[in-house]
């Protein structure tokens, strides 16, 4: 039987029954999903009724990881048996219409699902200027976060992690990140004393807040970069002339960048720089999770059913110290 993740109302998540799915169309691939992950920032804004893109009630779902049951006749790199990665709803049976990539042998798929996550990270990678030895701040240590400051120790640089709660430091420290910061004290001077007075050459916010944006500024040595991995919601109110002068101003000539996921094409045949691509990014991550590269069991807080979801999301909302990333098992 069929069934799925539903939000409802903004008050309200089901896990219900669902329509039987089949294929329609030649590049249509079925698939029985085996673990599926939560996004707290995209899901819980769409669950809020924040994303006109999505309006409820709606099916969300992020990344999943399932095995190919049925191929369209066009399908000719992937079978049947074969486990995938895919931007897969939270649901039971699915079609992986728009993206499919095949897992590593002897992958979990618990860490697989990850790879959703870690796609939305690695943009703030791809798009910096980072180079080896080089000092970068990540703010804001939630699974996107965290994967991101993983992925800049890999890339040689010293990473300071910066959040507010307690449990997500511990987490990152777990993940190796060994320098953090408790976001609620003055991080601008703790990251000046960390750096010997020079600033960081690259401050990542994974948080979405404007406040953090700004107020960053201060801590990014002259001719450094902002990354904006977050996306940023709500109002905000400031003097915006200081956060203009040190990007204007030659002696301190920082750049801010936008990095959301999407800016890059799907597939490695869009781009002629092979280095560029959902695609291509995907097949890293995967390697990474495969050869132990990046590290996920202090990232998984909670391995629930289906029916357990609604709880999951609930806690989620409200912040539970406890629920940190949550994997739905579908097996």
């Amino acid at each position: 039987m069929n069934k799925k993740i539903v939000f409802q109302n903004t008050d309200s998540v089901l896990c219900k029954s669902a329509d039987e799915i089949k294929i329609s169309s030649p590049e249509d691939i079925l698939v029985e999903t085996n673990a599926s992950i939560i996004s707290t920032g995209t899901e819980l804004s769409i669950w809020a009724g924040l994303e006109s893109w999505a309006p409820l009630p709606y099916t969300p779902g992020y990344g999943s990881v399932g095995t190919i049951l049925e191929v369209g006749n066009n399908v000719k790199d992937l079978k049947v048996g074969d486990k995938i990665f895919t931007h897969g709803p939270h649901q039971k049976f699915a079609l992986a219409k728009n993206y499919a990539q095949k897992i590593p042998k002897g992958l979990d798929p618990k860490v697989a699902v990850f790879t959703r996550m870690g796609g939305v990270a690695i943009t703030s990678v791809m798009v910096s200027n980072v180079k080896i030895g080089d000092n970068v701040a990540v703010c804001g240590l939630g699974l996107v976060g965290n994967l991101a400051a993983q992925m800049f120790k890999l890339a040689g640089c010293n990473v300071i992690g910066i959040d507010v709660s307690s449990s997500k430091l511990e987490s990152a420290k777990r993940c190796g990140i060994d320098v953090v910061i408790d976001g609620s004290s003055n991080v601008t001077n703790q990251i000046m004393e960390l750096t010997n007075g020079h600033g960081v050459d690259t401050f990542v916010d994974a948080t979405g807040v404007s406040k953090v944006i700004v107020e960053s500024i201060d801590a990014i040595s002259a001719g450094g970069e902002c990354i904006l991995l977050g996306t940023p919601r709500g109002s905000y109110q400031t003097d915006v002339v200081p956060l203009l002068r040190k990007i204007h101003l030659a002696n301190t000539n920082i750049q801010i960048k936008g990095a959301h996921e999407w800016k890059f094409p799907r597939y490695k045949f869009q781009t002629q720089d092979s280095q560029t691509s959902i695609e291509r990014n995907n097949e890293k991550l995967l390697r990474f999770f495969s050869e132990g590269k990046l590290i996920t069991e202090p990232l998984l807080s909670h391995l629930v059913t289906p029916e357990e979801a609604p709880i999951a999301y609930e806690a989620l909302k409200n912040k539970d110290e406890n629920y940190f990333g949550v994997v739905v098992n579908w097996n």
